[in-house]
């Protein structure tokens, strides 16, 4: 997933800043709650399973 996600960062930054901005709900920059930065990454990547998150929630 992390390959995934470092591919995703490569070809497309702005539109990751923008899917992070727009799940901010209180305008603080792009910092998310655990809830909505699991939304973003299910956008980014598609469907990920509760072993990858729970690794991506390690980091």
């Amino acid at each position: 997933i992390f390959s995934l996600i470092d591919r995703k960062l490569q070809t497309g930054l702005r539109g990751v800043r923008h899917m992070f901005r727009s799940h901010d709900p209180y305008g603080r920059f792009g910092q998310l709650s655990k809830e909505a930065f699991h939304r973003v990454l299910v956008q980014l990547c598609g469907y990920i399973n509760t072993d990858e998150w729970i690794k991506v929630c390690k980091m």
